[in-house]
């Protein structure tokens, strides 16, 4: 086997010219054979956004950002300026099976066939869709043999987020698990759940007060785990244009 350690970075293309956007542009208009390059390339969104074929570094501001960085100012997007080791991606299997035992062995398979996080829905209203959960035990049921020390959990509650928020919590605490090494999303969405429902039972400003406590803990004992979350699924599902969806996330984002 050869020994690659020392070898030169592998550039692509490196022994042809770099091509121009005039010569894209003859070779796109060679082969749209005289149909019109506005209405067969070019898109637009439902707010009606233009949106290019083509898109290339005399588009984009890459060399500055002026709307920063994370973890730098102007404004600190996202908790460090570094990806993830190696830059590796993280996998999230989705956890959904009704019966805590079943979900239990099909995230369990999941983790063994490369998943590295787990997304876990919580009926805990036994409306159905999700793992019914009642209790603690019955989320710890679900995670059962999870090394929760080493794959992220995030939950989805809908109005129920606090409460599962708390059981997690719990079942961390029952294994013996420091909060530094834990991590993964609660979950905690009020205006995402009083939009899909209609209703929340402790109603609105008690759920974001909770939620805003949560994420000042975490923010305090556990800074691998976010504590709230800014979902533009209802607005989506809703059939909400992009700019819509984003306006809805940003709102969530703000009240939160």
């Amino acid at each position: 086997m050869p020994d690659v350690t020392n070898s030169p970075e592998l550039v692509l293309a490196a022994e042809f010219d770099p091509a121009t956007r005039e010569q894209w542009l003859a070779a796109v208009d060679k082969a749209l054979r005289g149909a019109d390059f506005e209405r067969a390339l070019v898109g637009r969104t439902l707010d009606g956004v233009r949106i290019e074929p083509l898109y290339t570094a005399d588009d984009v501001a890459v060399e500055q950002d002026e709307a920063g960085f994370p973890a730098f100012a102007p404004l600190d997007r996202g908790q460090t300026a570094s990806p993830r080791p190696d830059g590796a991606w993280d996998i999230r299997a989705r956890v959904a099976h009704p019966d805590p035992s079943r979900a239990n062995a099909l995230a369990l398979a999941d983790l063994k066939g490369g998943a590295t996080s787990l997304d876990v829905v919580v009926d805990a209203a036994g409306t159905g869709g999700g793992v019914s959960c009642r209790s603690a035990d019955d989320l710890g049921r679900a995670l059962d043999g999870v090394l929760l020390d080493v794959a992220a959990v995030s939950l989805r509650a809908g109005a129920y987020g606090s409460v599962a928020a708390e059981w997690l919590t719990s079942l961390w605490a029952d294994r013996g698990l420091d909060p530094a090494d834990v991590s993964g999303c609660l979950g905690i969405d009020p205006l995402g759940a009083l939009a899909a429902d209609g209703v929340l039972p402790q109603g609105l400003g008690p759920a974001l007060a909770k939620g805003v406590r949560y994420a000042r803990s975490c923010s305090e004992a556990a800074p691998r785990v976010r504590a709230l979350r800014a979902s533009g699924t209802t607005a989506f599902d809703a059939g909400a244009s992009e700019g819509q969806e984003i306006g809805f996330v940003l709102a969530a984002a703000t009240a939160s």
